[in-house]
């Protein structure tokens, strides 16, 4: 294997020998293995190399080699270094045994040797299976994502069962393609053997596959007359292999399932249905049927006195009716098809890709009855279930369908008009064309008047989905260039997968030039003809792409090649992967270090200005999520790969930018000392201070450049339409895009900022050494940061003032095109995702009816419930402490530090009660011995350091901790309208002093939630108060933790961790923390609960319970829908007209005698207690109000009744009635 080649496939032809002797040579290192993309295994028998063998017995043990080979193998497999996605197919085959090959007969091969002695019974097959304790120390293979099995050999076979566990030690295998065969016409116990043992480990199979194809073969009877032995077990009457894959295809992220094998219609209805099957994810589904059932049963049975073939047509109902019922449980399915592909041909085909075509089609013979009554019933309502129309056609009307649409306007065709280029020149293009734009250039147009010069028509699309794009003359009907393109094959009967799928234009066309033309046309000609062609009269240019003119930017450049120069860096790209970290870290230091504390509050405020003249209402904030900060240092990683590599590149291979001299020397500076370094990395050590110092120098020259031509001299605005450029060849959306300029432009000013700061810091040390002043007094003489920041700022850093000498900068273009696309967003609505059918709601490809997510929040109370009863120690909650919630207080205006409900001095009398609680129970004084056993298990009597808990205790308790936290976090993110993760997530159930008062309150027997943040708060400054109540089955769950179990949990971690500092907030990183770990920022939003998680959290809870996957995403806009749907109306029947506060209110006569309006009343004067330092307690109930009619819309009882909750009940707004 070549280590310098981007990819590798290795064939082991001779695979024991070929892997010792690379093992020996060291030739198998990471770096080598890593370029690794196909492996191609031969399994050969007996073992090779015999002659140097030590033990020859061994090597023609055909099970002993197979062992040894495959560990051989999957070992290897395993040390591949793993990437963000797994790269590697791997193929597996037997080729014939050697002894075949020997006294061959003339025109015979070892091949066709060997099926002879197989079919006359001279050999009979031996399957290879793998020992009880084959995987023993191997790892998984974690960088394996296609897996194919091909049964090259018939007299040694794969056992099927062990392609299932060599499978199962891939646990991000995305796709299989298996040949596997139980090929038995004598031994009928090695066929049921090998079957059953195959079904039983396909559970095993890694649950990441999202492809299964699989071909299980037989050996088919020697005669047709004949008839294979029956495989269904006797007590349940059913096919193991069949109820296998039954439950299989149920798998949640299984998309396509493909299987030619012998089963029966138990793989989709079992004799005992189960009501609650569905299949989620399911989105094709292909059934082979073999000429024989496993019960022996035949679809087709050969007639010796009558000749031809008797078709049992009670078999394939059974199939229609089972498919029937299965088809209305799979919600994402696009094609069901159940085919018999034997002597005849029989089946029935489903299919939801189009509303405009017949979905469903009964294949078969001649003689064979039509679907029954009640074949037809069922699939009635299977085709309802979709939302497709139930119309039955006449077979004499079922033909073959052309691609029209009422919708549409009528395609554009010139019949035999067009005169074809007659002496072609081609060139490749390979772009790829969005849906709704490869519609256009297929229906094309025709001139409307005189003045009209071109016109444009397509042929195709062809069964295999060929295009041909004609673009001619009007008046003279002459092709000027054609574009030569594929769609999917489907779409020559249903063009709605080309608007789904787009298409690709592979070629384009055009006539050779004659020798004194005056511009000859040439490929670059050809492609910028087609662009204009398509944007001045197909009407593709839209008023974004307009604006930012990437189209012309990078016209007549292959757009994949554009979008590769801004890959992340390769590993053979040393120079550019040290400017890569190093960037990373300047962006870094500079987060840090523009701050308030470091640089002023006057630099952060000028540095956030945009326009020269105004100054901003806040600061520059450096405080971003995470994940947005990850996001945002992206764009300008790209950015920096992008220049770098085009700079390499010749000037008619990159777009159009230009460096400026400054540009030019920092870049050249910065390569030329890494340069030095990679040469001789000892004489020349890299210094990563001075490389950064020239990466910040070179960013802010890449900044500071005056547009004197065009925005495109600029390398950065180059690099931002390239960053424009989609996977598939089309441009980004302006709704996906405006992030990018945000990106830039947060970035940017963070290291404006840095540059500043380091500027200052040389003039303070030149003036030290140069006049010999101390720190301070140098502080004083240099410039100060605010001047430093303003005069950058003002040169480039703003949009372009009105003064006469102001020239654009690449930041000027970049506010202007962020404005323009922000203003097209907040102006465009967007896309419709939800839908209604009855009590389902439907978003995007989730499925579920309400009653099923209350049954999910019920779930997850009961088992918060269950692990609460684990974490107090009991057998159950009702035996914990009861919460008098009639009486419990809490002043919601007290700001004291540490203050929470349960620190009330008038809860005392109840809360003492639970004093303990935990310790109590494992103390050795309770009842029935239950003490003592704890006692033991919790108490580590021969430690003496005063760290006396057990640690296989503490780490079952941890656990359990998490269990239950995971489902409170669930409880309390759905029962009420979403919050943002980072709201929830950030929480405190007590007082801190920069955090001040907490965000869990008791009120009125309820507990409540509130949230000061939203999304805008960081631009405004300006936070809006949101209360949300919990159910009471919920907030006692979360009264008990705080009170009985987090005490506790807290006291152990202090001894096991020599922590004393306690967690104020709900979700913790640690519940407790050393002092040295707390700075001043340890009020900020701890890290471990972050939205990534959250998302995990959800996505598996919601997979458990609800059988489809949720995430923070599509719960938003579900939850949305619902209230919508659901909540609406008791907002126009009640107090809770208007949703903001700051809303104009009506003044109360009353409030204004006392000389003030009714706002500021609410707001200053004679405020309620429970009122605290929030809202006004008007808003505050009309939250309690929105939150109680969530929990009677899932079925959650709160003691109170009444009120706007009365009748709320699922009952469909007005609107949706109407329509």
């Amino acid at each position: 294997m070549d280590h310098h080649l981007s990819q590798a496939q290795l064939k082991f032809y001779d695979p024991e020998t070929r892997l010792n002797v690379a093992e020996l040579q060291d030739y198998l290192t990471p770096l080598r293995l890593s370029y690794i993309r196909y492996v191609w295994y031969d399994f050969e028998f007996p073992a090779h190399n015999l002659a140097a063998s030590t033990n020859p017995e061994e090597d023609y043990d055909d099970q002993l080699v197979f062992n040894r080979s495959v560990r051989q193998l999957l070992e290897v497999l395993s040390r591949i270094p793993p990437r963000e996605a797994p790269v590697v197919g791997l193929e597996i085959f037997i080729t014939p045994p050697k002894k075949f090959a020997l006294r061959l007969l003339r025109n015979e091969t070892k091949r066709s040797r060997e099926r002879t002695e197989v079919l006359f019974g001279n050999v009979i097959p031996a399957y290879v299976e793998l020992f009880k304790d084959w995987d023993v120390g191997i790892s998984e293979i974690p960088a394996v994502t296609y897996f194919r099995v091909e049964p090259g050999s018939q007299s040694i076979l794969f056992s099927p069962s062990s392609i299932n566990r060599i499978a199962s030690k891939m646990p991000r295998l995305s796709k299989v393609e298996w040949w596997l065969t139980d090929e038995e016409n004598i031994d009928s116990t090695a066929e049921t053997s090998q079957r059953t043992m195959f079904s039983r480990t396909l559970e095993i199979v890694p649950t990441s596959i999202r492809s299964f194809v699989l071909s299980y073969l037989r050996q088919p009877p020697r005669s047709a007359v004949d008839r294979p032995n029956s495989t269904v077990t006797p007590s349940t009457h059913e096919d193991i292999l069949s109820r296998s894959f039954y439950s299989f295809t149920q798998r949640i992220g299984l998309d396509d399932f493909y299987l030619l094998a012998r089963v029966d219609s138990t793989i989709l209805l079992p004799q005992k249905p189960e009501h609650d099957a569905i299949w989620p994810s399911i989105r094709l589904y292909h059934l082979e049927l073999k000429e024989h059932l496993p019960s022996g049963e035949c679809i087709a049975q050969w007639q010796p006195g009558k000749g031809g073939y008797a078709y049992d047509q009670k078999i394939m109902d059974r199939f229609a009716i089972a498919a029937a019922t299965c088809a209305s449980r799979m919600p994402r399915i696009e094609e069901l098809n159940i085919i018999h592909h034997g002597r005849t041909q029989m089946g029935i085909c489903f299919s939801t890709r189009s509303k405009d075509e017949p979905c469903l089609e009964f294949v078969g013979q001649p003689d064979v009855p039509e679907a029954s009554e009640e074949i037809l019933a069922i699939w009635k309502d299977a085709v309802k279930a979709h939302g497709l129309r139930w119309d039955i056609l006449p077979s004499s009307e079922v033909k073959t369908r052309t691609m029209t649409s009422s919708n549409k306007p009528e395609r554009a065709s010139f019949n035999d008009s067009v005169e074809p280029i007659q002496v072609p020149l081609s060139a490749e293009w390979g772009i790829r064309v969005p849906g709704h734009e490869m519609i256009k250039l297929i229906y094309g147009f025709t001139p409307r008047d005189m003045d009209d010069r071109w016109m444009c028509c397509t042929d195709g699309p062809d069964k295999e989905g060929n295009v041909r794009v004609r673009m001619c003359r009007s008046w003279s009907s002459m092709e000027n260039v054609a574009l030569i393109g594929q769609v999917p094959a489907e779409a020559y009967n249903n063009e709605k997968v080309i608007e789904r799928e787009g298409g690709v234009i592979s070629k384009i066309v055009w006539e050779k030039p004659q020798n004194d033309a005056y511009e000859p046309m040439d490929e670059k000609r050809a492609k910028a003809f087609a662009v204009n062609f398509s944007k001045a009269w197909m009407k593709y240019a839209n008023a974004w792409l307009e604006r930012v003119g990437w189209a012309d930017h990078l016209q007549g450049f292959d757009p994949e090649a554009m979008r590769q120069l801004t890959d992340p860096v390769g590993e053979e790209e040393h120079v550019l992967q040290l400017i890569h970290d190093s960037i990373m870290r300047v962006m870094l230091q500079a987060r840090i270090t523009a701050t308030r504390s470091t640089v002023g509050s006057q630099a952060l405020f000028e540095v956030q200005r945009k326009e020269v003249d105004k100054k901003p209402r806040r600061p520059f904030d450096n405080r971003v999520e995470d994940d947005t900060w990850a996001r945002y240092t992206a764009v300008w990683s790209k950015l920096i790969c992008y220049i770098y590599r085009a700079e390499a590149l010749e000037d008619d291979k990159k777009p159009g930018f230009k460096l400026t001299k400054q540009q030019g020397d920092r870049i050249d500076a910065l390569e030329a000392m890494i340069q030095e370094h990679i040469q001789d990395p000892e004489a020349n050590p890299l210094d990563e201070d001075e490389i950064d110092q020239l990466t910040l120098q070179l960013v802010i020259a890449l900044l500071d450049h005056r547009l004197t031509i065009g925005e495109y001299r600029s390398a950065i605005v180059s690099g931002l339409a390239v960053l424009g450029i989609r996977k598939d060849g089309g441009w980004v959306d302006v709704m996906d895009y405006t992030p990018i300029y945000s990106a830039v432009i947060k970035v940017a000013r963070a290291m404006v900022v840095y540059q500043s700061y380091q500027e200052r810091q040389a003039e303070v040390a030149r003036l030290q050494r140069e006049k010999d002043l101390d720190e301070e007094e140098a502080e004083e003489e240099a410039a100060s940061m605010f001047r430093i920041v303003r005069e950058k700022v003002q040169r480039f850093m703003t949009v372009t003032s009105k003064e006469t000498y102001a020239e654009p900068t690449p930041m000027d273009w970049i506010y202007e095109a962020r404005t323009y696309g922000m203003y097209i967003r907040f102006n465009t609505p967007a896309g419709g995702t939800v839908d209604w059918d009855g009590d389902r709601i439907k978003y995007r490809k989730t499925r579920f009816r309400m009653s099923q997510l209350t049954e999910m929040l019920h779930a997850l109370t009961r088992e918060a419930r269950e692990h609460l009863a684990t974490l107090t120690m009991v057998d159950g909650v009702d035996q914990l402490p009861r919460i008098p919630w009639s009486v419990v207080e809490d002043d919601h205006s007290e700001d004291r530090v540490g203050y929470s409900f349960l620190s009330d001095e008038r809860n005392h009398e109840w809360v003492k009660k639970g004093n303990d609680w935990v310790m109590n129970q494992i103390s050795d004084t309770q009842p029935h011995g239950q003490g003592q056993a704890r006692h033991e298990v919790w108490i580590d009597k021969e430690r003496n350091d005063g760290k006396i808990f057990q640690a296989r205790a503490v780490q079952s308790y941890g656990q359990a901790f998490n269990r239950f936290m995971e489902r409170m976090f669930m409880l309390m993110y759905m029962m009420s309208q979403p919050g943002r993760v980072t709201e929830i997530s950030g929480i405190r159930h007590r007082n801190t002093m920069n955090g001040g008062v907490r965000n869990v309150l008791a009120h009125n027997g309820m507990m409540c939630i509130v949230t000061l943040y939203h999304k805008g708060f960081r631009l405004t400054g300006q936070a809006k108060v949101i209360h949300r109540y919990l159910p009471r089955a919920v907030g006692e769950l979360l009264a008990w933790y705080l009170w009985l179990v987090l005490p506790f949990w807290q006291q152990v971690q202090a001894i096991v961790k020599d922590a004393v500092i306690r967690s104020p907030f709900v979700w913790p990183d640690e519940v407790v923390r050393h002092p040295d770990d707390i700075g001043f920022q340890s009020w900020v939003q701890e890290r471990k609960w972050t939205s990534d998680r959250v998302r995990r959290i959800i996505q598996r809870h919601s997979r458990r319970l609800l059988s489809v996957v949720l995430n923070i995403s599509s719960w938003r806009q579900i939850a949305i829908a619902i209230a919508r749907r659901y909540l609406n109306g008791a907002f126009k029947e009640s107090t809770l007209d208007g949703d903001d506060e700051d809303d104009d209110l009506d003044d109360n006569p009353v409030d204004l005698q006392a000389g003030h309006g009714t706002h500021v009343a609410g707001m200053v004067y004679a405020r309620d207690l429970q009122q605290g330092l929030f809202s006004t307690a008007s808003m505050r109930d009309k939250f309690r109000a929105v939150s109680r009619q969530w929990h009677r819309l899932f079925e959650f009882h709160d003691s109170e009744e009444g009120g706007v909750m009365a009748g709320i009940r699922r009952k469909r707004v007005p609107y949706d009635t109407e329509r």
